[in-house]
């Protein structure tokens, strides 16, 4: 029997880092509220890091989300920082939109409840947002899965099938994250890859950039959403629709070439 590789899926170690450090934050401060919106809509658009309240009361509403963190007066730990609480597991978790394989080898999906894909942390001074961080927490979006057998022995699992379907949108996610951060804030930028896997060049072969590799190639959602059969489409996708200026992004960049 095929193997099922969200079996072979693990939490805990840290595969990867984007670090986000604000040295400006007078722009976000006197547009917080469309700051939430796009961070909610860019979440929810791709299913990745949602925050606390999407899992919590079971709904992607964008109105009531928007509203209930807009009444916040800790609007930034609310939206970036909290977690939220699995009774099934009795602990905090990120929860992420993830297809998986059931025990009858049928893809499907579902917010996971089970793994742990993410650690936030993020430097907060009152209103002010310092400095955000985002760790990968699991193996699940990496399409070749390095394992053991009974024997000991070092073996791989292919994951690409359901990587097409989950790295693809976390991606987006990261590549859309970071142009609105820099979009509210004069920043900088870091990525870590803390996982190094390389081929015989020294090329790494999980990553490129601050992106993700799907059988050495970094693909995006939209690069595959029309393809794929209906029952594997992440819907609020097509959706949410969220215009973002990526001019500061682009000179960031163009400065560290």
């Amino acid at each position: 029997m095929e193997n099922i590789s969200n079996e072979y899926w693990i939490d805990g170690e840290l595969f990867a880092a984007w670090g986000y450090y604000f040295k400006d934050n007078n722009y976000l401060k006197e547009n917080i509220q469309l700051f939430v919106d796009k961070y909610l809509s860019i979440a929810i658009k791709y299913g990745i890091n949602l925050p606390s309240l999407v899992a919590e009361n079971n709904t992607f509403d964008m109105s009531f989300l928007k509203r209930k963190y807009n009444k916040s007066n800790e609007v930034f730990i609310d939206l970036l920082l909290k977690k939220s609480y699995s009774d099934k597991f009795d602990k905090y978790i990120t929860t992420s939109f993830i297809f998986f394989k059931n025990d009858k080898n049928e893809i499907i999906g579902s917010i996971n409840e089970e793994l742990e894909f993410f650690a936030k942390i993020a430097d907060i001074n009152g209103i002010f947002l310092e400095s955000y961080y985002i760790g990968l927490r699991t193996n699940a979006f990496f399409s070749l899965l390095e394992t053991r057998n009974s024997n000991g022995e070092e073996v791989f699992i292919d994951n690409s099938e359901l990587a097409y379907l989950n790295t693809t949108r976390l991606n987006s996610y990261i590549r859309d994250l970071t142009i609105l951060i820099f979009e509210f804030c004069d920043n900088e930028f870091a990525f870590s890859d803390e996982y190094p896997i390389n081929d015989e060049n020294g090329k790494s072969e999980l990553y490129d950039g601050i992106y993700l590799l799907i059988k050495g190639q970094v693909l995006f959602y939209e690069d595959i959403y029309e393809f794929l059969p209906e029952e594997h489409k992440y819907k609020p996708f097509e959706e949410i629709q969220v215009e973002l200026d990526n001019t500061n992004y682009k000179k960031y960049l163009e400065s560290n070439r």
